[in-house]
């Protein structure tokens, strides 16, 4: 949930963000099925999305050619090699690595895949069989992937825990909602990024962590992420709580939510809907949207170093024209034909076309204007925690403190409020605000989020034992 001058927010850069035009498909080592996997069936019955093993990249006349080939993978054993020419995928030309990328990952694993390529001025077709993904291998922890029902298509679940989980062993579980972007959490190639290394510090603790891959994400089926509603979108974690109560190797008793930014926003709506033992939040929306947005595009105008009198022009025009979009239902060319004068900054806001705004549809974000987050937090009576990073340039302190504020007043006597140190919205360390903002996606990561959630967990655990 990231708003950095109205460009659609990437809460994770060293995820979303590429900075040349490779597309990196290369995978060089591939991970078996575990025991553990095996013993829920394979992949829950959803397939994983296919893998070629090569890296696209783009010339200087702006074609695609394979940059490099994986050591065993398909590609390999079909004789494909670094330097070919891409003239075509399926018979469908494409003029960038990301789209190419995205018509071989449509594709499951098994499926075969034509390409056109050409190699010393002769074209030559390749039909090539996809080897599935590989799935994420962590030292000392199981992995399984599921997939949770949501209506007529299903959601891929990732969860890590520890070896010793079992039906004999059933030990406390997290369920992980991210942020507001379209991006997989399934790390399958080894990155290295907060959110995995948050989640791996958690289930070596002793505990199972459930991710969820977003509709249309990764393996998952259903429509396009960016598409969907925010009510969808809540149906598939809804469907995920259920399936991760349905483990042996769960203590069903001790599951937790953590929500990170708009995850956050989410965790009651999910939380009502299935008893949960607790629910944990960080950097997330405590206010009416508008009002959290109005602080928080401030601040970054602010760290931008805009002049005071222009961040009061920018505000003024901003809030025009998101009472336009999100209350009145217009799309941005409606915007533009029935006001002109806002014509500037619907262009600059962030939209990626009339009808999607950072990243997402702007149904998404009606909906979560029409939501009333104070009343979804007022049903919550398991223990909260609200964590704040002292840094964090995204989300706004106030709004944490409003949770707090509605949770006691809703008689909620056992809620705990706690500032990260040194920490930003992505849970990486750096000095100070300004630093944060200025080098952002850069910092370590800093575990200090995983030790005061975990110090919590604990208490919780020795809270239901007693």
């Amino acid at each position: 949930m990231q708003f950095h001058h109205q460009i659609e927010g990437q809460v994770f850069a060293r995820m979303h963000h590429s900075l040349s035009r490779m597309l990196a498909l290369l995978l060089l080592s591939f991970s078996p099925l575990s025991a553990f996997q095996s013993a829920i069936g394979e992949y829950g019955g959803l397939p994983r999305r296919g893998l070629l093993g090569i890296s696209i990249s783009q010339n200087d006349d702006g074609a695609l050619y394979v940059m490099a080939v994986g050591p065993g993978s398909a590609a390999e054993r079909a004789s494909i090699r670094a330097g070919d020419v891409i003239i075509s995928i399926d018979g469908e030309t494409f003029a960038a690595p990301q789209a190419a990328a995205n018509a071989i990952s449509a594709h499951a694993g098994g499926d075969a895949v034509e390409l056109l390529l050409a190699r010393d001025g002769n074209e030559s077709a390749f039909r090539v069989e996809l080897d599935p993904r590989p799935i994420e291998s962590h030292e000392g922890l199981k992995t399984v992937y599921d997939a949770a029902n949501v209506g007529e298509y299903r959601v891929r679940t990732i969860t890590i825990a520890p070896r010793a989980a079992g039906a004999d062993t059933a030990v406390p579980a997290v369920l992980f909602l991210q942020g507001l972007t379209c991006s997989s959490l399934d790390n399958w190639t080894g990155r290295d990024d907060s959110y995995t290394s948050l989640v791996v510090d958690i289930a070596r603790a002793g505990y199972a962590v459930m991710r969820v891959e977003k509709p249309g994400v990764g393996d998952s089926e259903g429509p396009a992420c960016r598409d969907i509603g925010f009510a969808e979108e809540s149906e598939a974690y809804k469907a995920a709580l259920r399936l991760l109560s349905s483990y042996d190797f769960v203590d069903t008793e001790n599951i937790v939510l953590f929500g990170h930014s708009m995850g956050g926003v989410f965790a009651p709506i999910v939380a009502a809907e299935d008893a949960v033992a607790g629910v944990a939040v960080y950097g997330t929306i405590g206010k009416p949207f508008i009002e959290y947005m109005v602080e928080n595009t401030r601040r970054q105008d602010e760290l931008a170093g805009v002049d005071l009198p222009d961040v009061e022009t920018l505000m003024r025009h901003r809030l025009q024209l998101w009472n336009a979009i999100f209350e009145r239902g217009l799309n941005r060319r409606e915007v533009i034909e029935a006001e002109p004068a806002l014509t500037r900054y619907a262009n600059m806001a962030g939209f990626d076309d009339d009808e999607h705004i950072w990243g997402r549809s702007l149904l998404f974000f009606r909906e979560l204007v029409g939501l009333n987050i104070a009343g979804a937090w007022q049903r919550i009576s398991a223990p909260v925690l609200i964590l704040h990073g002292e840094f964090d340039w995204v989300a706004n302190r106030s709004d944490h403190k409003v949770l707090v504020e509605i949770l006691r007043r809703s008689q909620n006597n056992d809620v705990t409020f706690k500032v990260i140190a040194s920490t930003d919205h992505n849970f990486e360390s750096y000095a100070d605000l300004q630093s944060s903002y200025d080098e952002r996606y850069t910092g370590p990561y800093s575990s200090e989020t995983a030790h005061v959630f975990i110090a919590w967990l604990s208490k919780l655990e020795h809270q239901l034992k007693s």
